[in-house]
């Protein structure tokens, strides 16, 4: 019975396609979160490209699971490869409507901007809907240590934390500043690009740290007394 609470073990046919994936989804995130902090805004053709790619690399991700024998997310161990190419699509349409619908809410709250909105969902797309909500308690941790980090580099005094805090909401002026224009709401929103980029980083190299090749696989325990060389203990006849 395939488990909708994790992902396929092994999730990518080899290291090479592992590091292609993450290399790709860590580029869009680092260039979304580059144009955010320059210019407060990411580029909806950035976003949609992201999506796009994400749902095609798992379309081919989840067929090539299926040709080397590895277990899909939905479909357990089919030899179909259709069947695989089905899941890998998925996986990332409903890691894509999780995230939307997850800061949609938010954004209706006030509390987040457009972009990050977009940005967030299309994050979904590539890694699925558990990993997605993983990512996001994560990044609130990132964004947090960030702006404790800010206000330490800046001394600890209060006129040094006020300035600090001054520091972190310059970022943010240009999106209030167009949300009150056309009549949005004025609540202090919070730029999410960053710690975004950095908790895909973080949990990826975590969660696929064996396929990556960054640590062993786990061997089986040997026998007290056995070395790796010995042939297995034959069981007693019956």
């Amino acid at each position: 019975m395939p488990n909708l609470f994790d992902l396929p073990r092994p999730f990518f046919p080899n290291p090479v396609f592992a590091w292609v994936w993450i290399g790709l989804l860590m580029t869009a995130t680092g260039i979304a979160a580059y144009t955010d902090t320059k210019r407060a805004k990411v580029p909806n053709l950035l976003v949609v490209i992201t999506l796009a790619v994400g749902l095609v690399v798992n379309v081919v991700r989840g067929a090539w699971q299926v040709r080397v024998g590895h277990p899909t997310w939905l479909f357990g161990g089919t030899e179909n490869v259709w069947l695989g190419g089905l899941d890998g699509f998925l996986l990332g349409l409903i890691g894509f409507a999780v995230a939307f619908g997850a800061f949609f809410l938010l954004w209706i709250l006030g509390l987040v901007g457009g972009g990050d909105v977009k940005l967030f969902a299309a994050v979904g797309g590539w890694v699925g809907w558990l990993h997605i909500l993983f990512t996001w308690m994560l990044s609130v941790v990132v964004l947090i240590l960030w702006a404790l980090g800010k206000i330490i580099a800046n001394g600890l005094r209060p006129r040094q934390v006020h300035s600090a805090v001054k520091k972190l909401q310059k970022a943010e002026e240009t999106a209030r500043a167009e949300a009150a224009k056309a009549g949005g709401s004025k609540k202090m929103r919070i730029t999410y690009s960053f710690p975004i980029a950095v908790a895909v980083l973080v949990l990826s190299l975590w969660s696929h740290r064996v396929e990556l090749t960054i640590v062993p696989p786990k061997t089986p325990a040997q026998p007290t007394g056995a070395t790796p060389n010995d042939p297995p203990t034959p069981e007693p006849a019956k």
